[in-house]
């Protein structure tokens, strides 16, 4: 008996000890913060200097000292997060992933993303090049010198060296992020199942070539790689420029001088996609977010100006619906002639199992997808040569709003829209990026081709003009004009923006703006579109018990997507309403997700698209299906009715799928405030419920009165490593609208040297 209960206890023990013993190793695989690396690439001695939340100032005498020691910088925290974007950029995720990575990866080689890298890597020039090799240098400075985080050790890899090719690769990475298509596919999808008679009334211009293709898209978009292009298309589809930065002229603060204000869109994971940095040498002082595996600011400030970024939402991606030779699928029509589709093999590694043969196809307006039973060609700004490295190198440098125009001319993608603000008082935005110049079409439907000269002709700037020091004492991203001046698909689509107009409001009030009160608009959780709707169902006769309440619920709410039952029972209502509205005209369930519940107020205004008696019957029956919802799910959770428990957001890590690996890498689910269209952009998918899908990848508010007193909050923290303290420790503050102060010396408890070969550097 004796035996037994000393091996039930051996059983139970051996588990735990071994628990013990990975944590503690992994516990050792944190990077050092304190210190001297001796034997360094740097020329003088430089410092790395942390606050408690492990965000490093740099200090050096030259600017190659200073990316040497960003790149060791973003090694030690970052590392696993940059091995993945370089392989996501160049489809090699699968290699260390297995099946999770291998879609991405497929998706990589058919837009010839390499190619695209290898472009631009050509393009570098020489100063920017000298500059990138040193980071790289510092990268793998860090490599060689400090244990590998834990998911090298769970994957059982190691890292390859940094190369220039690789810091190429992270922006493109990012360009790759933030690529849309304007809508293409889900516009196909739903004028393909759209009921005969009903194009007429939803179209904003008639649309009689699409016809003939009408049969293709049900099936085609069923099929992979399509299903998940339109996924990603449809994730942008609901993102809202307006509010992504803007800036108050000093005339409008307490100080005297300009606030400038940043979030930039990304899913919610950890580690949070961007880093900041501090960096300052005799000649340069930067201090911002950057992209880890690329050492330039993307958005914050030098000793002269900031600035903050938005994805612009440009339409650079097109696809080309080519006529294929009813007896041979191998060739494709073009300008009158029956041409022979290129063939090329391409092996992915995949973990996990045998090597993928991926047969690509090539036509001459583009890479080809072969889906249900037709061939789509796409043409991807990501396919071309970029200059962003030299832009953001640029930018970093800039000492006025003309070197800020200046660098962007040269950012050509991924387009963005820029707000700046500088310390001569002077507030403005401008937009980057190049678009396509199209030989026919305007990009918001695929184009069925049969010539050459239907594909893109080359390339022109998004925008030529800056909005500069406007009368009204600000300035936002909203101010630019769109890049794609081609009238809207759908009638309904042109409603006002409520969004850009509750901005106006409250950067129009009179009072004026400090840091306290533009944090407080940037958390504004006001939903914009919920007035008009709101108002319009008000005075509506309701027949049943079911659907009075819920209108006497949303007319005592404040509109704000805080907390209680308002934000739920609307947004619920809303989509409820948007389907009942629109989904009668579809043929095909499938296409009742690409409905748009922001199309409601176009809709709802535009008179004779439904009858007012219909309109009643979709009002009466949405508030009762609202009310049946929310009954349902409080049977088991009391409080279900409630938007803080509706409303979350998990934050996911690549392992963090794994359930045993779960609680280490992944947070959540968490309550967060906001919503869609609000200032607060917590987005999420009308038709998958309630959890946030798209949230700020930073929260930043530079004030050009006392620079280091600007706030940045990240949702997540500095360290990518899971054991780290600094991996989470923001996140608390994010989600309770609090910020950091971006530069806080009097907090600085690390410090590591980095010393030359020689040792005999003089102390900074």
């Amino acid at each position: 008996m004796k035996i037994l209960k000393i091996a039930s206890i051996a059983l139970f023990s051996l588990p735990l000890f071994a628990a013990m013993v990975v944590y503690f190793f992994f516990r050792s695989t944190i990077p050092a913060w304190d210190g001297v690396q001796t034997g360094c690439g740097v020329a003088r001695e430089t410092v790395i200097e942390r606050n408690a939340h492990g965000v490093p100032t740099i200090k050096a005498e030259n600017d190659p000292d200073l990316f040497f020691a960003v790149g060791f910088a973003h090694a030690q925290d970052r590392l696993f997060q940059m091995d993945l974007q370089r392989r996501a950029a160049s489809g090699r995720l699968a290699e260390v992933l297995g099946e999770p990575g291998l879609e991405r990866d497929i998706w990589q080689h058919y837009l010839q993303a390499a190619s695209g890298i290898e472009r631009s890597l050509r393009a570098l020039s020489p100063g920017v090049r000298a500059l990138l090799e040193q980071y790289c240098r510092g990268v793998n400075r860090a490599l060689a010198g400090q244990g590998l985080p834990p998911e090298f050790h769970i994957l059982r890899y190691a890292p390859e060296p940094w190369q220039v090719r690789d810091v190429v690769a992270a922006m493109k990475y990012l360009e790759g992020e933030l690529v849309f298509s304007g809508g293409e596919l889900n516009h196909a999808r739903l004028l393909a199942a759209l009921a005969p008679g009903h194009s007429r009334d939803w179209l904003a211009a008639p649309r009689a070539d699409f016809d003939n293709s009408r049969s293709f898209w049900p099936r085609a978009l069923s099929a992979q790689p399509l299903s998940r292009l339109l996924a990603a298309e449809t994730a942008w589809d609901d993102y809202d420029p307006t509010a992504g930065a803007w800036a108050v002229a000093g005339s409008r603060t307490s100080s005297g001088q300009a606030i400038l204000a940043n979030e930039f869109p990304w899913r919610p994971r950890l580690p949070a996609p961007f880093y900041q940095i501090a960096g300052r040498t005799p000649n340069r002082e930067i201090t911002g977010n950057t992209l880890p595996g690329i050492p330039f600011i993307f958005s914050g400030r030098n000793r002269h100006l900031g600035w903050g970024v938005s994805p612009d939402r440009c339409d650079a991606l097109d696809y080309f619906l080519l006529e294929r030779h009813p007896g041979n699928e191998r060739l494709y029509r073009c300008d009158g002639r029956w041409l022979e589709l290129e063939y090329h093999e391409k092996r992915i590694a995949c973990r996990g199992r045998r090597p993928v043969q991926l047969r690509l196809a090539f036509s001459r307006f583009g890479p080809v997808i072969e889906a249900g039973g037709g061939l789509l060609a796409v043409r991807s700004m990501v396919q071309s040569r970029s200059h962003a490295l030299e832009a953001l190198f640029l930018m970093n440098a800039a000492r006025s709003p003309k070197d800020l125009a200046l660098a962007l001319r040269k950012f050509t993608a991924p387009a963005l829209r820029v707000v700046f603000a500088d310390r001569r008082g002077n507030i403005g935005a401008l937009r980057s990026g190049l678009q396509p110049v199209r030989g026919r079409g305007d990009g918001q439907l695929p184009l069925r081709s049969r010539a050459l000269g239907d594909a893109w002709r080359g390339f022109a700037a998004a925008a030529d003009r800056m909005v500069l020091n406007p009368a009204k004492g600000w300035v936002g991203s909203g101010d630019l004009d769109s890049a794609n001046p081609s009238p809207g698909f759908f009638r309904f689509a042109a409603a006002p923006d409520d969004k850009a107009g509750r901005l106006a409001a409250i950067l129009s009030d009179p009072s004026r703006l400090d840091l306290a009160a533009a944090a407080r608009l940037q958390n504004d959780a006001r939903v914009a579109t919920a007035e008009f709707l709101v108002t319009f169902i008000q005075d509506m006769p309701l027949a049943s018990a079911e659907a009075e309440q819920v209108r006497n619920v949303l007319s005592a709410w404040d509109l704000n997507a805080g907390e209680g039952p308002g934000p739920a029972f609307f947004y619920e209502f809303e989509r409820r309403l948007a389907a009942a509205f629109f989904s009668p005209a579809l043929r095909d369930a499938a296409a009742v997700a690409g409905v748009r519940p922001r199309w409601l107020r176009g809709a709802l205004q535009n008179p004779g698209l439904l009858p007012r008696r219909d309109i009643a019957a979709a009002v009466e029956q949405s508030l009762a299906g609202a009310h049946e919802s929310f009954r349902l799910q409080a049977g088991s959770q009391g409080d279900g009715w409630n938007w803080q428990v509706q409303h979350t957001a998990g934050f996911s890590h690549p392992l963090g799928s794994v359930f045993f690996l779960r609680p280490l890498f992944a947070r959540g689910p968490l309550s967060v405030r906001g919503g869609n269209t609000c200032l607060l952009d917590t987005g999420f998918e009308p038709q998958a419920g309630f959890r946030a899908t798209r949230l700020a990848a930073y929260k930043m508010i530079l004030d050009l009165s006392a620079l280091p007193a600007s706030l940045l909050v990240y949702p997540g923290g500095q360290s990518g490593h899971p054991l780290s303290p600094a991996y989470d420790d923001q996140l608390g503050a994010y989600l309770s609208q609090k910020y950091l102060k971006m530069e806080d010396a009097g907090r600085r408890r690390h410090r590591l040297r980095l010393l030359p070969a020689t040792g005999n550097a003089a102390s900074l």
